[in-house]
């Protein structure tokens, strides 16, 4: 959720406003997760103010995308996504079927490995390998 406040105006005289985009609280510290930004603006209409607003929100969420990818592992990714997706959005037998396929240790070859190190490749190098190995070729 984003909110602003119109600034002075810039030395050029034209406006401004700082945007805020919260992103949520720190797990560890319980204190709130913010993103700042000063925009420049031609004019103060509703409309130039929502589209600054609405870049900056997409900029947000994707660097709050690449900083999670960049340092958490499979396993902790698994559990986030168990958490924050399985239990809260799907039926009693979804959810049963997917924890059923994701603790089964089927994945815990990936579990030490970081997010963004995850290539294509070795997902299906590993198909191939559990076919070998399962005899299904």
């Amino acid at each position: 959720m984003a909110s602003y406040v119109v600034l002075e105006p810039a030395k050029n005289g034209k406006p401004r406003i700082k945007i805020t985009v919260e992103l949520g609280y720190d797990e560890e510290t319980g204190k709130r997760i913010r993103k700042y930004k000063t925009v420049t603006l031609n004019s103060l209409t509703d409309r130039s103010i929502k589209k600054a607003i609405t870049e900056f929100e997409i900029k947000v969420s994707q660097m709050d995308i690449e900083q999670i990818t960049e340092t958490i592992t499979f396993a902790e990714f698994r559990q986030r996504w168990i958490d924050n997706y399985v239990r809260l959005d799907l039926s009693p037998a979804t959810k049963s079927h997917y924890l059923r396929i994701l603790n089964t240790g089927t994945f815990d070859r990936f579990d030490n490995i970081k997010m963004k190190k995850i290539k294509k490749f070795h997902i299906v190098e590993y198909f191939s390998e559990k076919k070998r190995k399962d005899g299904k070729i």
